[in-house]
């Protein structure tokens, strides 16, 4: 009788992974992963619409992609920017990076794009406030200037 139920154990887990999403996509942090969605691993930010994700979309034929929002709330995607050649599409983990108020820290974003001002990333810097913990922030990292150019507020990290 076990030997019978091999089989059909062995279809069902061959379905599941063809149906399954990309492995590189939950790897890359996204909170409900999809399809051409990637974020970098403990990413996230508490803000008023619930924890948010900066995302990278590669497109369709795989040679651009696009940031975004990425709601885990919503389990929704909101493009920021447009279509740019893609430059890398591995998790970017940059430390001491300096940003252009002055607050040095450690930038995580997910792949990068070629602009007219060399290759970037649109991720979060992360520094440590003493006794307000870790904060974060969205930005852009330009790896010819080592800079981090801040787009918002200081908000609290979540694994949720």
């Amino acid at each position: 009788m076990t030997y019978r139920a091999f089989p059909l154990l062995a279809a069902f887990a061959l379905s599941f992974a063809l149906i399954s999403p990309p492995m590189t996509a939950q790897a890359a942090g996204c909170p409900i992963p999809f399809y051409g969605i990637f974020c970098a691993p403990l990413s996230l930010l508490d803000t008023a619409y619930g924890p948010i994700a900066r995302a990278f979309q590669v497109s369709p034929g795989g040679n651009e992609a696009r940031y975004g929002n990425y709601s885990l709330l919503r389990d929704e995607f909101l493009p920021l920017t447009d279509w740019a050649p893609i430059h890398s599409t591995q998790e970017q983990l940059v430390r001491n990076v300096w940003a252009t108020d002055g607050i040095s820290g450690t930038i995580r974003g997910y792949g990068s794009v070629d602009t007219e001002f060399g290759p970037a990333t649109w991720g979060v810097q992360f520094a440590d406030f003493g006794s307000l913990g870790v904060l974060g922030r969205f930005g852009i990292y330009n790896f010819l200037s080592n800079t981090f150019y801040p787009e918002g507020d200081w908000r609290a990290p979540t694994t949720r």
